[in-house]
């Protein structure tokens, strides 16, 4: 929390200004004049707007700013049989008060009359590319249906809409990244001088750290344990669990997408896995002294050997599918922007997990992958075959909820063989070998998710143990016990 507290108070720009003198150019014979640097205090907001380029931000936090914290509670069923133990149990947790960043200056891209005409220039720009003019928003009265754009014929130069960034932004209905645009270039309406993209036409953003996030997580978890005469011991364990929260990192920097919709931010946790099997051992091998394996004259050799490993089969992390576009807020507010989509969640479910094929592994099928490797037809194309994800519109955000589906399924094995050499009383020697993902099984990161990357869905490095074990790793070790 103080580290969040911190983070937001070094983004606050603060007021600033800078007082210099210039063409102090002179002869020692005959030197300059330099007057006293004239300052004022206090600086206004107006004078660091961001159309200067310092990107005027405020980092504000609540001043009832609270410690998050987390409520937890269990029921927990135990029995013995059969010399074994039985564990069932349901364990819940909510997390209370989470921090979370609203950012009160968000784009205000519904005003009227820059709304009416954004659309109608993405309008002008489709009929223009159908005409085989390529994509040209500015209305042009040879294309049947093209409308003018009174408010755009008021920005300086038109509102440079045949520039590629401006055009781009159309094409791509990206309504609030223009927006940000036009202000920090000042690109405002001539008949309107008053008129502003933002709340606050004196800041880039003000974003206030406040205890608005909330989490739940809810698991069924069943174990069994048990140790054997013979010093056989295991213990299984299976969790079904679920997850939900409305923020993405722990520190809570991230702002919303859309201040009027909150209840989008709501998905499953980014730790959330839903299934999960563990199951560790220790196997003393039944050779030597006291065992009917005990070969004479090599006794020392077989004897004191034990096997243990530790096996993980689970689910894959939460993925999003991802526009990342500024259909709605500025682009930098919108990494999670998702996409659109008429799929149920069940066809979704089918279309995801893990998929090798002879161009690589992809935890999207390739089925609704495009030819060029995106996930969605270029902008002002018609829908490729099997095409079920699309852009957002302007002034909209993604339907689909954000980590609905899951990446490849994840499985372990680490493996030790040891022996423990009893020297004196008091000293003893373990040697083992550990094998950590002993089968070399490929575990898959799932990688870009956004539709309109060529690589979208396809996986290009692997998933790492959180002990950095990759690919199969043999250690051996010897260690001193006195």
């Amino acid at each position: 929390m103080l580290e969040a507290v911190l983070d937001t108070d070094n983004i606050n720009t603060g007021l600033q200004a800078t007082s210099s003198i210039t063409n102090a150019v002179g002869y020692v014979s005959s030197p300059a004049p330099l007057p006293t640097p004239q300052f004022q205090v206090p600086v206004t907001t107006a004078q660091n707007n961001i159309t200067t380029g310092l990107n005027n931000v405020q980092g504000l936090i609540d001043p009832h700013l609270k410690t998050p914290y987390v409520q937890q509670w269990n029921v927990t069923l135990e029995k013995q049989a059969k010399h074994m133990v039985f564990d069932a149990a349901y364990i819940g947790n909510h997390g209370v008060g989470l921090l979370r960043q609203i950012d009160y200056n968000q784009v205000a891209v519904f005003q009227p009359a820059y709304f009416t005409d954004f659309g109608n220039a993405y309008h002008n720009g489709i009929l223009s590319l159908n005409a085989g003019h390529g994509f040209n928003p500015s209305y042009n009265p040879a294309i049947s249906g093209s409308v003018q754009l009174p408010f755009f014929a008021t920005l300086p130069g038109g509102g440079l809409l045949t520039n590629s960034t401006v055009s781009g932004d159309i094409l791509s209905q990206q309504i609030g990244n223009l927006a940000q645009l036009y202000q920090q270039n000042s690109f405002f309406p001539s008949n309107n001088p008053n008129f502003s993209y933002f709340p606050n036409p004196n800041a880039l953003y003000s974003s206030e750290l406040t205890n608005f996030s909330q989490s739940t997580y809810d698991a069924l978890q069943l174990q069994v344990s048990r140790r054997t005469a013979g010093g056989i011991q295991f213990q299984a364990s299976y969790v079904f669990a679920r997850g939900f929260t409305d923020t993405s990192v722990e520190r809570g920097l991230d702002a919303l997408l859309n201040n009027a919709q909150p209840s989008i931010e709501k998905a499953r946790d980014p730790g959330d896995i839903t299934h999960a099997f563990k199951l560790n051992h220790y196997i003393p091998i039944p050779a030597g002294k006291g065992h009917w394996f005990n070969p004479k004259g090599v006794n020392w050799l077989v004897s004191d050997w034990a096997l243990s490993g530790f096996v993980t089969i689970q689910t894959g992390a939460p993925v999003s599918i991802l526009s990342a576009r500024g259909t709605l807020n500025r682009a930098a507010r919108s990494g999670q922007n998702t996409v659109n989509s008429t799929d149920t969640q069940s066809q979704l479910d089918a279309i995801s997990g893990l998929f090798m094929t002879g161009n690589g592994p992809y935890f999207i099928s390739p089925s609704v992958i495009g030819p060029n490797g995106t996930g969605a037809a270029a902008d002002g194309q018609a829908p490729f075959s099997g095409q079920v994800f699309s852009n957002p519109g302007y002034g909209t955000v993604g339907s689909l909820q954000r980590r609905t589906l899951s990446g490849p399924n994840f499985s372990n094995y680490d493996m030790s063989v040891l022996r423990n050499i009893k020297i004196t009383e008091r000293l003893g020697v373990q040697f083992r070998a550990d094998f950590y993902n002993l089968f070399n099984h490929p575990n898959f990161f799932a990688g870009n998710q956004n539709i309109n990357s060529v690589t979208f869905g396809k996986i290009t490095s692997m998933l790492y143990t959180p002990d950095g074990v990759g690919p199969r790793i043999i250690q051996f070790g010897l260690r001193a016990r006195f």
